[in-house]
């Protein structure tokens, strides 16, 4: 896709590989996109959902060498999915700012199967219609540090948002459904011990939420409703916030610089660190600091 719309970068943050596939979003932003019409998407078994983040976004379609009715020009939010089985055209007629999840279908069977829902084998909402979709616009934005600063995001935050975008593609828009009633309630003592050693043991988030499902012996879906349920926040915040506590500790008894606190609790840099920390706390480290040794 970046090629075909005339970008010449184009930065990307993907999954762990499931069925030797992974889910992949990319920063897509083209000023000045190619006036015809694009040559057509590679075919191959599985989708896209591209969400636009600039407003008055503006493109013709053709499916199958079909043209699509032509729609007013859309707001920023706007999403559109791609079946790429079939033959996907485009012409632009606006600059392009957007968001995009490929999702591989080997890949979607596997979080369905694992999670345990039904397989979906077709997207039920329009192709390449766009329309307003808060949750991928939201799942979509928290990705936008991501490409921006790509030393900072942990495997397990991007692997949380990969997984919450394909498994909302699979139950919104694709018609998949639960096979068994969804557990309810938070994780048992043992899996909450489990959990807090593998995450204690792993801040610097180089774990994935598959991993820490399977120590649970729960799916990634029911993992994520679980952990939250008992901790208040999804398992990447929470790591987050442990990384805070072990630097306040470290500040609190030594007098180590914050870029080498910032380096031991597993931050990629002291900008990185001072920004959620910041986030978390309501001031700065070093304010923190001057505050409780002065």
């Amino acid at each position: 896709m970046a090629k075909i719309c005339g970008a010449e970068s184009a930065p990307t943050v993907s999954s762990r590989r499931l069925q030797n596939s992974s889910m992949i979003a990319t920063r897509l932003i083209v000023d000045v996109p190619p006036a015809d019409r694009t040559a057509p998407l590679q075919i191959e078994d599985g989708f896209i959902a591209a969400i636009t983040f600039q407003d008055g976004y503006e493109r013709e379609s053709w499916i199958d060498g079909r043209a699509l009715p032509l729609q007013r020009p859309q707001p920023a939010g706007s999403l559109s999915f791609m079946d790429l089985r079939m033959k996907n055209e485009a012409r632009f007629a606006s600059p392009v700012n957007s968001v995009q999840f490929y999702f591989p279908q080997r890949a979607l069977h596997a979080l369905a199967d694992a999670n345990e829902l039904s397989r979906a084998e077709q997207i039920q909402t329009q192709l390449c219609w766009l329309f307003h979709e808060p949750v991928f616009v939201e799942l979509g934005r928290s990705l936008l540090p991501a490409f921006e600063r790509p030393e900072e995001p942990s495997r397990l935050f991007v692997d949380h948002v990969l997984t919450a975008s394909a498994l909302h593609l699979l139950t919104g828009h694709a018609g998949a459904i639960a096979a068994h009633r969804v557990r309810k309630g938070g994780l048992a003592p043992w899996q909450q011990r489990r959990v807090i050693e593998l995450l204690d043991s792993n801040l610097s988030g180089d774990i994935s939420l598959e991993d820490l499902a399977t120590a649970c012996k729960l799916s990634a879906r029911h993992f994520t409703r679980a952990f939250t349920q008992s901790n208040g926040m999804p398992p990447h915040r929470w790591m987050l916030g442990r990384r805070v506590e072990r630097a306040k500790e470290m500040m609190t008894r030594g007098r180590q610089p914050i870029e080498e606190i910032a380096r031991l609790t597993s931050f990629a840099n002291q900008s990185h660190f001072t920004r959620v920390f910041t986030q978390v706390v309501g001031e700065s480290p070093a304010a923190w600091r001057r505050a409780r040794t002065s």
